[in-house]
């Protein structure tokens, strides 16, 4: 009898915490809060915002890449070509909100006092442009982090950044850096949700939530999808 109590209470456990949907709409969220203790987290790139022009774009950054690598160059060299333009075409770049509809959706969030968060693979050398691109797509994060100051994580591979209600992650894997952001700043949330338009950052932030036995619900955001597919590079764009 206690084998099957544990054994359901381990379903029940692992039925919380493995939800991933699909959703064109950021807004389907709302379905899953279940508290005002939820945390609300939301990548930044192809989810709540996109460039103007595609140039620069997570798109055309991955299709760079995989560009210089079919044509022979090593992965290091890729990199080291490519991210010093990345960082300075963000310089001039330009963004705006995916959906219209999002900065007031954020909005209301915040007036219902839910904590919301960015959390993006960017470098932290993208941190100043990042909040730039941020405030011209009338997106403000730093609400539920007015009395949380610039934070700089230690013990990790490589490094992170937290600002304005920002974390930007850079090469560590999501799920890492948010245990990390929970820990420093004694968190607890109730129920973690999670909005990304990529799958394995999804499964790395539901890892964490599990790690931490937190409810989990991820959205996994279509809404851009087409375009992301129909992408061309234009070999001309490239360094």
């Amino acid at each position: 009898m206690l084998n099957q109590l544990l054994l359901g209470s381990l379903i029940t456990f692992s039925t919380i915490t493995a939800r991933i949907f699909e959703s064109p709409s950021i807004k389907s969220l709302q379905n899953h809060i279940s508290d005002k203790n939820c945390l609300i987290i939301f990548d930044l790139d192809n989810t709540l915002i996109e460039p103007i022009s595609e140039l620069g774009s997570d798109q055309w950054f991955y299709a760079a890449v995989k560009h210089a690598t079919n044509k022979g160059m090593k992965s290091s060299k890729v990199y080291e070509t490519l991210l010093p333009y990345y960082f300075d075409l963000h310089n001039s770049l330009h963004y705006k909100a995916t959906d219209k509809r999002i900065p007031g959706f954020i909005n209301r969030l915040h007036k219902h006092n839910y904590k919301v968060v960015g959390l993006t693979a960017r470098s932290p050398q993208l941190l100043d442009n990042t909040l730039r691109q941020l405030d011209e797509s009338k997106i403000d994060l730093s609400n539920s982090w007015k009395d949380y100051d610039f934070q700089k994580y230690d013990g990790l591979h490589h490094e992170a950044h937290f600002k304005h209600g920002v974390i930007l992650c850079g090469r560590n894997p999501k799920g890492d850096i948010l245990k990390s952001f929970l820990k420093h700043n004694e968190l607890s949330p109730s129920k973690i949700i999670f909005v990304d338009d990529k799958e394995y950052n999804l499964t790395a932030v539901q890892e964490a939530a599990k790690d931490l036995e937190i409810p989990f619900t991820g959205i996994r955001y279509n809404g851009l999808d087409k375009k992301i597919q129909n992408f061309k590079l234009n070999p001309k764009t490239l360094p």
